[in-house]
């Protein structure tokens, strides 16, 4: 005869067993997630930081670039890389070796939240200087290059909410002035040179609250340089023109739609007078502005955009002979390309996907073969890219590395 005693702890024994089993599967089922997770992980985060392929055809450049322009610092005749890392409170250059790459890299520290830059010759010595507007440091640093590349000197002019800044001769005396445009309360100062570097005091010119990034173009054609800049509290481009001695008239506005960021300034339909295309950052569009000898300007097209977009660049990318638009956009992370034409519309050129957000982009020849490149600033990938142009519309990037300076 059976134990039952026997019999029932067997099944307890089973039962625990089976538990136990199921447990450690579960537990392995678990891990294997985990892994599996975590490998998907990094291989996302491999590709947004810059890893395998898109590292080497993109550098970095200091922490949450946010605004870079092109020149030539070192007088080399190539085309530079000057890049403003506003988290990494520095300014890059990056020397362009003339073949589309880079030479070398030279970075400077400079104070809290570099946002944007400018170049020319500030102190008359026939080199090139940087200007950054430094919004969390509320200042404005001017970096002296020698003509080779390097900066041994600067000069620091206190300026609270410095947003954006724009440098040009505003009053024909042959030095270089500087014209910044402050977040808050919202005005626009305007520093006349004395010469040798040295600037008086700033005049002011009330606006409105929350100003954004300011141009410097002839836009009345009289052949003095003028202000445009976007105020993202009144969602508005305002107007102040030049009475020719660097002092500025009353401003006129208009209203091309929600967020007017950044702006490029040409004359797209050749009628003689200078029009504005405005990056619409709240409609995912740009809007032009049409030159208008009675009205200043007035509304023209719109044309779509990626999802946020920042920055915009003026180029002939087709080699018609007409200036095209390439937009870059920060959430889809693409950039648009529009071809011009005499009468001053734009059709679809395409548009390309690219690793990361947009936040700022050039149009210039970097490689001397003629046709139009780009250069992008990628925000959260802390990098830069040069894409090269076919002459067609189309880009491609370039492998890059550069010998680090100081």
């Amino acid at each position: 005869m059976e134990n039952p005693e026997k019999n029932n702890g067997s099944r307890r024994f089973s039962t625990r067993r089976a538990g136990l089993d199921a447990w450690r599967r579960r537990r392995l089922f678990y891990h294997l997630g985990a892994v599996v997770f975590v490998v998907l992980a990094v291989v996302a985060f491999a590709h947004r930081s810059g890893w395998g392929d898109s590292e080497s055809q993109h550098i970095h450049v200091g922490r949450f670039p946010h605004a870079l322009i092109l020149t030539d610092i070192n007088r080399d005749r190539n085309l530079d890389i000057v890049v403003a890392a506003s988290a990494g409170e520095s300014i890059t250059v990056l020397m362009g070796d003339g073949k589309g790459g880079i030479s070398r890299a030279v970075s400077e520290r400079v104070g809290l939240g570099p946002g944007w830059i400018d170049s020319g010759d500030v102190d008359g010595d026939g080199s090139i200087d940087i200007v950054s507007a430094e919004t969390g440091a509320g200042r404005i640093t001017i970096l002296y290059g020698d003509g080779r590349g390097s900066f041994p000197r600067r000069r620091i002019l206190e300026v609270p909410a410095a947003v954006s800044l724009g440098l040009d001769d505003l009053n024909g005396d042959g030095r270089m002035d500087i014209v910044v445009s402050q977040a808050v309360p919202g005005k626009i100062l305007v520093f006349l040179a004395r010469g040798k570097g040295e600037f008086g005091e700033p005049r002011e010119y009330p606006l409105s609250r929350g100003l954004h990034i300011l141009n410097l173009a002839d836009l009345d054609g009289d052949g003095k340089k003028d202000i445009a800049v976007g105020g993202l509290g009144q969602q508005q481009v305002s107007v102040l023109l030049n009475r020719g001695n660097g002092t500025f008239s009353g401003a006129r506005h208009f209203k091309p739609g929600r967020l007017p960021h950044y702006m490029a300034i040409e004359d797209f339909n050749r009628d003689g007078r200078v029009d504005i295309a405005v990056v619409l950052g709240g409609d995912d569009s740009v809007r032009l502005l049409m030159g208008d000898d009675d009205k200043g300007f007035v509304l023209g097209a719109s044309v779509k955009a990626g999802t946020n977009p920042h920055g915009i660049a003026v180029g002939d990318f087709n080699g018609d002979g007409y200036s095209d638009l390439a937009v870059g956009s920060r959430t889809s992370m693409d950039v648009w390309v529009y071809f011009g034409s005499r009468s001053g519309e734009f059709r679809a050129g395409g548009k390309f996907r690219v690793p990361d957000d947009v936040i700022a982009l050039r149009a210039g020849d970097m490689n001397k073969d003629g046709k139009a490149d780009l250069v992008l600033a990628f925000a959260s990938l802390h990098r830069v890219g040069i894409y090269l142009g076919d002459g067609e519309g189309r880009f491609s990037p370039r492998e890059l590395s550069a010998n680090k300076g100081k």
